[in-house]
């Protein structure tokens, strides 16, 4: 892989701090940064498709509707999707997971069914569940993870014995990058007779997913996570479940007819993006898709694996840095949470960013998982295959001098 070309291909690698210091992004399991095709495609359809997708017959319109069309066939293809009917746009993981709760489990389950989710979800994954059993009488169980936040299978086997209707997690997580064995979840969850929800929102550039062959009913995942623009995101519902959901908005696009006491909807997708949608970013994702194929997953995997193990190697030289997650570096990710004992996370990401690193400070959206660790918060950094060997030594060498700063400041 040429990093150094990689890197030219993402504008926002030459930002620069407001004393120029250059700006090391370590925070891509928040977001990641937009290559440069992106950015044409969002600008390309402000200038050339900016009708109103499916909403006329003339030019500017009909290429808008292309746009959507072409992306969405593009993720059928991504996901290993059969049918891109199957493939709804949403704006983000978020209002995907929300759909799948008021749309499908709200109409189909009923009081006292059960729940099973991952306790190292991010909270979308856990808020629209909670409030879902105090609308409806719904029983949410959790699933538990040990120290290195892995998933304690004896307790996950437990819980299926309840038979739940829904298990939903998370294969690659947010907080400590751990890389679970997704197959064997769903395989044993589907085998119990669950509906299976993925949120993938931190595995797509990692697992090379096939929705039909791992028999996934829900897959969600946001565009800004895999090089995209903000505001798109994607519900993956499969042919056994998505003409089980209700409605989610109501409006323009997801209707057959309308009469003054009486309205008939689509199917498939349709029936899931009412109004306007947004074109540009949905043309972005398409790119962005485009972009980490000429690529190659074996490629970024490659030398992700070799960003891994040296971030990893170097934290083990510095004095009182905790480093949480899997010892074996194949069940994790470039994602790496950790502290600096007796320093609070804040105060280590507001120091490092004083030098241009940018990192995550707090409980990472998860504070169940973090609270059952009995861990308050972490400092985490996440690296992507534009990263540099160079910018992991810069990186220690700040953390190295972290405490003497403090002790100065103190002073």
């Amino acid at each position: 892989m040429d990093v150094l070309k990689i890197r030219n291909d993402f504008p926002s690698l030459s930002c620069v701090m407001d004393d120029g210091t250059s700006i090391v992004y370590f925070d891509n399991a928040a977001t990641t940064l937009k290559p440069k095709c992106v950015l044409d495609s969002i600008n390309d359809v402000y200038k050339n498709s900016f009708g109103n997708a499916n909403r006329g017959s003339h030019t500017p319109g009909v290429r808008a509707s292309i746009v959507v069309d072409d992306a969405r066939e593009c993720v059928k293809n991504f996901i290993g999707s059969k049918s891109k009917r199957n493939i709804i746009f949403t704006k983000g993981a978020t209002e995907s997971l929300n759909i799948i709760v008021f749309s499908y489990a709200m109409n189909n389950l009923k009081k006292g069914d059960e729940v099973l989710i991952g306790i190292d979800s991010h909270h979308a994954n856990f808020v629209p569940w909670q409030v879902l059993s105090e609308r409806k009488g719904i029983n949410v169980n959790y699933f538990y993870v040990d120290e290195f936040g892995e998933i304690i299978m004896d307790d996950f086997l437990k819980k299926l014995e309840k038979s739940p209707k829904i298990v939903s997690f998370t294969p690659i997580t947010n907080t400590f990058g751990v890389v679970h064995d997704y197959k064997k979840i769903i395989e044993l969850s589907k085998n119990s007779g669950a509906k299976v929800v993925v949120d993938a929102s931190q595995s797509m550039t990692h697992v090379k997913f096939n929705v039909e062959d791992d028999k996934i009913d829900f897959l969600v995942f946001s565009g800004h996570k895999i090089f995209a623009p903000q505001g798109v995101g994607v519900l993956y519902a499969s042919s056994s479940v998505i003409n089980s959901m209700e409605p989610f908005l109501y409006g323009g696009d997801m209707i057959d007819y309308v009469f003054e006491d009486e309205v008939t909807f689509k199917k498939y997708y349709e029936a899931f993006e009412g109004g306007s949608q947004n074109i540009s970013s949905i043309g972005g994702l398409r790119s962005a898709i485009d972009y980490i194929n000429s690529i190659g997953f074996d490629e970024i995997l490659e030398y992700e694996n070799l960003l891994k193990k040296y971030f990893v190697d170097k934290s083990n030289d510095i004095e009182d840095f905790i480093l949480y997650g899997p010892k074996d570096l194949n069940k994790r990710v470039c994602v790496f949470s950790f502290n600096i004992k007796d320093v609070h996370s804040h105060d280590t990401s507001t120091i490092l960013d004083s030098y241009g690193i940018s990192v995550r400070s707090g409980h990472h959206c998860a504070q169940p998982f973090m609270r059952s660790l009995s861990i308050n918060s972490t400092t985490r950094a996440s690296l992507c295959f534009y990263n540099t060997f160079d910018e992991i030594d810069y990186f220690f060498d700040k953390i190295a001098k972290i405490k003497e700063i403090l002790k100065i400041w103190g002073d």
